[in-house]
């Protein structure tokens, strides 16, 4: 708790300067550090704010990692809407930055987050296109569960 509420104080520092930058640092530290303790509502707030006030001056790159991050917190806490809706946008921008793995990622949260849901052909469709950049790519996988559509084989196959 000693670090949380160092990270506090770094924040508190950064909105009296106004220095957005360092701002948006602090909330996302502070949102991962929430979430590597477990406690996914403080993570999810954390995000949020981050991502309210890189929305300021956007960012791609940065919006991306807060989309993702907030994609993956969402579900975690039951909101699994919002957390495709992160996903989605996740996706978009990083195709436009190029970033393959940041965008096999989002794909891979959008999977298990339209599992979740039950929506079966969602899910399946998130999972091929994460499967197939990782394929492509060489990329390592990392914690990657796939979708129980994703896992039966079709009829025509057999």
């Amino acid at each position: 708790d000693e670090g949380l509420r160092e990270m506090e104080q770094v924040l508190d520092g950064a909105r009296m300067r106004r220095d957005q930058e360092q701002a948006v640092a602090a909330l996302l530290a502070l949102g991962d550090a929430n979430w590597i303790l477990n406690r996914m509502e403080a993570a999810a707030t954390y995000y949020e704010q981050s991502l309210a006030l890189a929305n300021q001056r956007p960012q791609a790159a940065i919006e991306a990692s807060l989309r993702v991050r907030l994609a993956a917190v969402s579900g975690d806490i039951g909101r699994q809407e919002q957390g495709i809706e992160s996903g989605k946008r996740a996706v978009t921008l990083f195709q436009s930055l190029g970033n393959l793995s940041g965008e096999a990622a989002a794909w891979a949260l959008l999977a298990s987050l339209h599992d979740e849901l039950g929506h079966g052909a969602e899910a399946g469709e998130a999972s091929r296109r994460a499967l197939t950049i990782y394929g492509q790519r060489g990329l390592m996988v990392h914690a990657f569960r796939l979708p129980t559509e994703a896992l039966t084989v079709p009829k025509e196959s057999q």
